[in-house]
């Protein structure tokens, strides 16, 4: 739940007013008092000329008025209550009626003249803009129901052309403008076209950044424009740090939401685990990259922490932790972030194997084999699962076990011709034993 945004509060009253603003709410407060003034002048005269439907509508304004200072409402409601106070002013004011001949007075004339005239314009201003943001809904509504990226942004480009003051328009065409460069990229290195890869690229940044600036107190429009720079870490130098930096300045406006340092240690994460892909053995590159990784490390670390103090209970953030505390081998700091949500998450085989393998390279064994029996209880075509417990039983002398999880395994369709596990289990029908005890982690998963 920390990570929903609610667009409505729990009453109408704070909607009027993070909506329509002050003027909205001084709008309200206006009709407000008016309803008020009036009824007080009714009953202020001795005897007060109410019928039963007057006195049905009144009561109804009046509980639909209470009624905004404690529920939100809905399209129906607000209907309603507008409706309401319609038949409130046709019931209540016809009672005292002015005439104005505009004809005496050149004045008033030129008044009335004026005010039909700036109301005339007003009137057709509305429909103009209104037509405006229509049609680029429109076009919005059909980018988002086309299957081909290049489709939907002519589409999104064609409602940016109507109305390019929509914050919604540029966040998708960002993302869509990430997928044709992905998309791009896909291509064989002969097939690629450095101008479109440049075009894309460019044009993602950039319509992510006019979405901050369209709205940039939107917090969704931070939190793309990251997602853009995060994503254009393996082709930018110092995207990781841009992205930090739109990730802070969202949580800036939700400032309770914990899901941005989980993003921002994420991105951190990924880039420990790009740069270690990258190192070499030995040299000073090798200790450069492995300083690049460290650091990376501590910031996940940090990040993680931060999303961890705002939302005490946030899985997502504690199991990402833990895996920052693998990377740093501190197993066991690892395997007391992975038990404080295993109660939680007790279905869940994948995180019952991720344990298993802390608990093993820790050299708690006992755990470890438990943990890994209950992946294979909760998910029996687990191969990954079966493998490593198949090895331990190996390491425990247990060989007819070990053939039983090997034999498990190649039952499974997918891993019927599976030359690895064929060799182990031929290998112990013919009595190798070829795991020393502490090894069964050296065995790549399958």
């Amino acid at each position: 739940m920390s990570g929903i945004k609610f667009f409505e509060s729990t009453a109408q009253i704070f909607n009027v007013a993070v909506h329509g603003g002050l003027v909205g709410l001084a709008g309200l407060f206006f009709a407000i008092f008016m309803i008020g003034w009036s009824l007080f002048k009714i009953f202020k005269s001795k005897v007060p000329d109410l019928d039963s439907e007057s006195v049905g509508i009144a009561s109804s304004v009046i509980a639909a008025v209470i009624a905004m200072f404690f529920y939100p409402f809905n399209l129906a409601l607000i209907f309603t209550f507008y409706s309401l106070l319609a038949l409130f002013v046709l019931t209540f004011w016809d009672r005292e009626k002015k005439t104005y001949d505009v004809e005496k007075k050149a004045s008033l004339s030129l008044i009335s003249s004026l005010g039909f005239i700036g109301g005339l314009i007003l009137t057709l201003l509305g429909v103009y803009f209104v037509s405006l943001n229509y049609v680029a809904d429109l076009k919005y509504v059909k980018a988002l129901n086309q299957t081909e990226i290049k489709s939907a942004m002519d589409y999104v480009i064609e409602a940016i052309n109507w109305n390019e003051k929509d914050d919604r328009y540029y966040r998708l065409s960002s993302q869509l403008a990430l997928n044709l460069l992905s998309s791009e990229l896909s291509k064989p290195q002969a097939d690629q076209k450095a101008e479109n890869v440049q075009n894309y690229l460019s044009s993602a940044v950039a319509l992510a950044q006019k979405a901050t600036q369209v709205a940039p107190q939107e917090s969704n429009n931070w939190n793309n424009l990251a997602n853009v720079y995060q994503n254009l870490m393996q082709l930018v130098n110092g995207a990781d740090a841009l992205a930090e930096s739109a990730y802070l300045r969202a949580s800036e406006l939700r400032p309770g939401d914990p899901s941005f340092h989980n993003r921002i240690g994420s991105m951190y994460l990924f880039k420990a685990d790009l740069v270690r892909q990258l190192m070499v053995a030995g040299g000073a590159s090798a200790q450069q990259l492995n300083q690049q990784v460290g650091a990376a490390l501590l910031k996940s670390e940090d990040a993680f922490k931060q999303a961890i103090e705002l939302s005490s209970n946030f899985g997502l953030a504690i199991y990402n932790l833990g895996a920052v505390y693998e990377r740093q081998n501190k197993l066991n700091e690892a395997i007391g972030q992975l038990e404080k949500i295993a109660p939680f998450n007790s279905n869940q085989a994948g995180l019952a194997f991720e344990l298993g393998l802390l608990y093993y390279r820790a050299n708690q064994k006992g755990k470890s084999f438990e943990q890994l029996q209950r992946a294979v209880v909760l998910f029996p075509d687990y191969a990954n699962a079966r493998w490593y417990l198949a090895l331990i039983y190996e390491e425990r002398g247990e060989i007819d076990q070990a053939k039983e999880q090997l034999e498990r395994i190649l039952s499974i369709e997918a891993n019927k011709d599976n030359q690895i596990v064929l060799s182990k289990l031929s290998e112990l029908d013919a009595g190798k034993v070829s795991i020393p005890p502490g090894k069964v982690l050296d065995q790549k998963p399958l």
